[in-house]
């Protein structure tokens, strides 16, 4: 199912939200453009680098097999780092496309509810404990980790605690329907394990979920006043605009 649109209005400009997608195209188009995969080794997490501290080698590369030792490929890469660009790096433009429509869609009401520097701060650590999380089930894996889809998997986990009962657009084939929002994100929640390639990183994609879900459960009470407190402004701007 690919969602179309939510019957969600965004209380104020979107600024993180938006900042987020532009800069993410950005850097797709303006650094990895030539060669994806290379850059994406060379800057993005490697569950291999993460559990042994060291920059994969070609040897480790070639033969899938995560070891100590041999000729690092990029021996300057900052691993720390890695975790953080993971996020902004995609591998290829569908792949692009596709976490940036759903950040355009569900983002601005999330950050509505969290505030701008809330979300931000929100946006990077979804993202972070995806990859730790795909790590920590994957900590041998040799391959780059890249893509928004964990930090939007938190976003979406967000969105069905705060938005529950809000209807969602989406297409179904050729068929659009209208579904509540816990309805859509249950059932692409679900969706995730039923995934078998090993190119998808689904296990970051649930991992940034829970975290959504737990951060919006822990916060919903301050989120909840901050969406009122909106609200009341947007009223009261209408009230004297018609005046």
């Amino acid at each position: 199912m690919l969602p179309l649109s939510d019957a969600n209005p965004r209380l104020r400009p979107s600024v993180v939200t938006t900042a987020v997608l532009l800069l993410t195209i950005a850097i797709f188009f303006m650094y990895q453009s030539g060669d994806v995969e290379a850059k994406a080794i060379a800057a993005s997490a490697i569950a291999c680098e993460l559990t042994t501290g060291e920059p994969i080698s070609l040897g480790e590369v070639l033969s899938d097999t995560c070891s100590l030792g041999g000729l690092p490929l990029y021996p300057n890469k900052i691993i720390p780092l890695s975790v953080v660009a993971s996020m902004f790096l995609h591998g290829s433009l569908l792949h692009l496309f596709g976490s940036m429509w759903v950040l355009r869609i569900f983002g601005d009401n999330v950050e509505d509810a969290f505030g701008h520097l809330g979300f931000l701060l929100f946006y990077l650590m979804a993202g972070t404990v995806a990859v730790l999380g795909f790590v920590a089930l994957n900590p041998t894996f040799t391959g780059p980790l890249v893509g928004a889809s964990g930090a939007v998997g938190g976003v979406l986990g967000a969105y069905v605690v705060l938005f529950p009962t809000k209807k969602v657009r989406v297409l179904l084939w050729f068929f659009p329907l209208r579904l509540s929002a816990w309805v859509f994100l249950g059932i692409w929640f679900g969706s995730q394990f039923l995934i078998t390639s090993s190119a998808i990183a689904w296990e970051a994609h649930v991992a940034g979920f829970l975290f959504g879900v737990t951060i919006a459960l822990l916060a919903r009470g301050p989120a909840s006043k901050r969406l009122e407190g909106l609200i009341a402004q947007s009223q009261t701007a209408l009230q004297q605009q018609g005046r």
